[in-house]
C-alpha cells in the first residue's frame, strides 16, 4: 500500500512501536517486556479473531465465554508496558477489529451477548490512552477519564435505514490523553418509509417538500389487503419522487386469515354451526340466520329480484309484492 509512511499489518497477538525514524519494530512475543528507547508511539494490536480454532480448542459449548476470558487476560497484560510508555512521554493506543459487548449497529439494534470478542471496561484495562476499533459499522464512542474508545463506523452508506452520519476520524494523541476529529463523509443518502397500510401520501409529500430528493436512494415499504390494491397510485409516489438515484416500492398484500371455529364440527344443525360461527368471529348470527331460512323457502331468481327492487323495505311485504309465499 502506497503512502508516505510505511503500513504495518497486524495477523496475530501482538505489540510494536513506531521508533523516531518511522519505523515499525514488533514485539519478540504477544506483548513487549520491555519497551525499545526510541519508541515515538507504542500500539496494541487485537486483530480478527478465529473463533473456529478456539472452539476445537475449548470446546463448542465452552468458546463464547472462554473467548471474553482469554481476551480480558491479554488486554490486562497490554497495561503494564502502556503504563511505563505513559510515563516516559509515549502515547499508547490499541487498534482492534471486533465487537464490543451492547454497542449498536447501524440500525439502532445492540449487540449483546456472550460471544462477542470485547467489553467496554476489558478495553479500558489495556490501559491504551485511545483504542481504535474496526467491525461495526455506527459511529459510537465510550470513555473514561483520559481514555477514549471509537468506532469510525463505516465511510459509506449501504443499508436502508442506516442512522447517523458518516465520518472518518483524525486522532490527536499525547500522553495526557486522546482526542478526535470526526469528519463527515459525502455518503449516499439512503431513506426508508415503512407503513402498516397503504403508503401514506401526506406524508410522502410532507418529506418531499422538506428535503432534497435529487440523488436520494428511497424504500418505500406498506402492507395492504387485497381489496386495498387498487387504491395505491404508484405512479403518484414515483412522481414525488422523481429525480431520486434509486426509488424502491415494496408492497406486501396480507393473505386473508380465515379463524377457525373451534367446536363447531360438533353441532348437527347448519344453524347451529352458523351461530357457532357468529360467536367467535363476534358478528350477529340473526341476520345469517334469516338469510339461511330465505334460501331455503325460497327460489333464488325471486331473492334476487327482491333485492334489486329498491321500493321494498322488509322481507315481509318483498314477499307479498313477489308473491315468494310459494316454497320452491
Amino acid at each position: 500500500m502506497g503512502g508516505r509512511y510505511q503500513a504495518l499489518v497486524a495477523d496475530h497477538l501482538e505489540q510494536v512501536v513506531l521508533t523516531q525514524a518511522r519505523e515499525w519494530v514488533r514485539s519478540p512475543g504477544w506483548r513487549f517486556d520491555k519497551v525499545p528507547p526510541d519508541a515515538h508511539l507504542l500500539c496494541s494490536c487485537v486483530p480478527t479473531l478465529n473463533k473456529a480454532s478456539l472452539a476445537a480448542a475449548v470446546g463448542a459449548a465452552d468458546a463464547a465465554s472462554v473467548m471474553g476470558e482469554h481476551i480480558a487476560t491479554v488486554l490486562r497484560g497490554f497495561s503494564h508496558a502502556n503504563a511505563w510508555a505513559r510515563s516516559h512521554g509515549i502515547p499508547t493506543i490499541g487498534v482492534a477489529h471486533g465487537t464490543v459487548n451492547d454497542c449498536e449497529t447501524e440500525h439502532g439494534v445492540p449487540m449483546a451477548g456472550l460471544d462477542h470478542e470485547f467489553t467496554a471496561n476489558d478495553l479500558l484495562a489495556a490501559g491504551a490512552d485511545a483504542f481504535m476499533l474496526g467491525h461495526i459499522h455506527l459511529h459510537q464512542t465510550w470513555s473514561r477519564g483520559r481514555q477514549l474508545i471509537a468506532y469510525p463506523g463505516s465511510v459509506g452508506r449501504n443499508h436502508y435505514g442506516e442512522r447517523g452520519d458518516k465520518v472518518f476520524l483524525i486522532w490527536n494523541l499525547d500522553t495526557d490523553g486522546a482526542t478526535f476529529e470526526a469528519i463527515p463523509t459525502p455518503a449516499r443518502t439512503m431513506t426508508e418509509f415503512s407503513f402498516a397500510g397503504p403508503p401514506d401520501m401526506a406524508e410522502l409529500e410532507a418529506w418531499t417538500t422538506t428535503h432534497d430528493v435529487a440523488g436520494t436512494w428511497v424504500r418505500i415499504r406498506w402492507t395492504y389487503l387485497e381489496e386495498e390494491q387498487s387504491s395505491i397510485d404508484r405512479s403518484r409516489i414515483e412522481a414525488l419522487f422523481r429525480g431520486a438515484a434509486n426509488l424502491k416500492l415494496e408492497g406486501r398484500m396480507v393473505p386473508l386469515a380465515c379463524t377457525r371455529a373451534t367446536g363447531i364440527t360438533q353441532h348437527l344443525t347448519l344453524e347451529e354451526k352458523v351461530q357457532r360461527w357468529a360467536s367467535i368471529a363476534e358478528v350477529d348470527s340473526a341476520p345469517l340466520i334469516a338469510a339461511l331460512d330465505d334460501l331455503r323457502r325460497y327460489d333464488p331468481a325471486k331473492i334476487a329480484q327482491r333485492l334489486l327492487l329498491p321500493s321494498v323495505s322488509t322481507p315481509e311485504s318483498a314477499h307479498r309484492s313477489l308473491e315468494l309465499d310459494t316454497p320452491r
